[in-house]
């Protein structure tokens, strides 16, 4: 008797755990910006559609609500408490700067956006709609990490997250940066120029600063091999303009990583210094 009320007392206590975790915004992933930056994505919910061409409507203009709903993860995140830099603390191992104690992020910045739209039943002179978000966490950094060390990310719970440890290894050649720009067709092997935009916007942070990073390398990476080939460095490309309509796209001043000296065909990276 007393080993079943034991047992029955465990599962009751994972079953709230479970419940609690998966009641909460959803960490998609953390990612590396640069050295001195980390993106860290959630999602607190998505619209999902039903397209099996299955019912009597099915090849019609026809409206069915059924056709699109909302799944929401649980509670949002807590945009408040992400401001709080206290709240991400970036641990390692291996890396003497930051410890197993680990250092508090020295700034947060967050960019949020709708990320699906389900259309509803009709409302007064316009459907009614659901929508759900995705927000991405800028983290800078106390300290600037250090290649082949790995890291861990604590996150408070009070943020909502469903998961509040992430862990990786920086690694610019293995890990994609979003602050780097390529053309996603890839390039003529010839003389034609060939080149990448270093840039990045961190929403209410606004834009990173690469201005340190001119002078660094730029490195061609063999996908097939692993090694790295040296091309040329980082330069100033030009300053924030306006574009289509008069207005600031991309919201950044943006520079260059040029590479068009490089004519071996293949399947390659691009990494930066």
């Amino acid at each position: 008797l007393i080993m079943k009320t034991k047992i029955s007392f465990l599962a009751v206590s994972l079953f709230l755990l479970f419940t609690q975790s998966a009641l909460a915004t959803k960490l998609v992933e953390v990612k590396i910006i640069d050295k001195d930056y980390l993106m860290v994505s959630f999602k607190d919910g998505d619209v999902e559609f039903v397209d099996d061409g299955l019912g009597d409507d099915a090849h019609t203009a026809a409206h069915q609500t059924s056709n699109n709903y909302t799944v929401l993860y649980g509670d949002p995140l807590n945009t408040g408490n992400a401001a709080m830099e206290g709240n991400w603390v970036l641990k390692s191992s291996d890396d003497s700067n930051f410890g197993t104690t680990g250092l508090p992020a020295a700034n947060s910045y967050r960019k949020s956006k709708i990320n699906g739209l389900a259309e509803m039943d009709w409302g007064a002179g316009d459907w009614n709609y659901e929508y759900t978000k995705e927000h991405h966490i800028i983290l800078e950094l106390s300290h600037s990490m250090t290649g082949g060390k790995t890291y861990t990310l604590e996150i408070n719970s009070n943020t909502n997250t469903d998961s509040t440890s992430e862990t990786f290894t920086f690694d610019i050649f293995n890990k994609r940066s979003e602050a780097i720009h390529l053309n996603l067709v890839g390039f003529l092997a010839d003389s034609s120029i060939k080149a990448a935009d270093l840039y990045y916007w961190m929403g209410d942070g606004g834009a990173r600063n690469y201005s340190t990073f001119e002078g660094n390398t730029v490195y061609v990476y063999n996908i097939s091999t692993q090694q790295s080939i040296p091309v040329s460095t980082v330069t100033f490309g030009q300053n924030k303009a306006t574009e289509t309509d008069g207005r600031y796209m991309i919201q950044s001043d943006v520079w260059h990583a040029d590479f068009t000296g490089f004519f071996t065909p293949g399947t390659y990276r691009i990494a930066i210094e």
